[in-house]
């Protein structure tokens, strides 16, 4: 019954964010504060994995106008992926920086990376592949990337998958700056 209410309260998140990026509660969020939250969350997860987390924050971060709740789960997301996906003794490094118009956050792991053949079906919604990276003994919606995606584009930012020499993924989250 959790897998099913998880199912629909993730199918209706992601349905609004498709539908009317107006109903973003937009204040100003910190990125430093945000990140660093985000990271605070998945921190016991990642201890409990044998993942080592790391957080480097850029000094004097902008303010971000942005819906802090949604930015967090979309952080949330992230997270949990490349923890879930990072062996015992791996490492999870997220990074938030400025660049010009831009916060860019990156989100690597030292996971068993991502398959070509699932690259472009990442964000698709409900895609859980068939590989090691997407498979989980707990049961998931296969909408958490769909969303992360969903609330990107809603604040006007993208979020890629991009190409990673050795092990790993990495992800990068660009947000537009005030």
């Amino acid at each position: 019954m959790d897998y099913v209410s998880r199912l629909i309260d993730d199918l209706f998140e992601l349905s609004r964010l498709e539908a009317d990026s107006s109903l973003l509660r937009i204040e100003p969020v910190p990125p430093a504060e945000w990140a660093s939250e985000a990271v605070g969350m998945y921190r016991a997860a990642a201890t409990e994995a044998g993942v080592t987390l790391r957080l480097d924050l850029a000094p004097s971060l902008p303010l971000l106008a942005a819906d802090g709740t949604r930015l967090l789960r979309l952080l949330g997301n992230l997270l949990s992926n490349a923890i879930r996906h990072t062996p015992p003794g791996g490492s999870v490094d997220v990074s938030v920086r400025a660049e010009g118009a831009f916060l860019v956050v990156v989100v690597r792991d030292t996971g068993e990376g991502i398959a070509d053949d699932v690259r472009d079906r990442l964000f698709d919604r409900y895609y859980r592949g068939e590989d090691a990276r997407t498979r989980s003994r707990h049961q998931r919606t296969g909408l958490g990337l769909a969303i992360a995606r969903a609330v990107a584009e809603a604040h006007g930012g993208t979020l890629e998958l991009v190409p990673t020499e050795g092990p790993g993924a990495t992800l990068h989250l660009r947000l537009p700056l005030p």
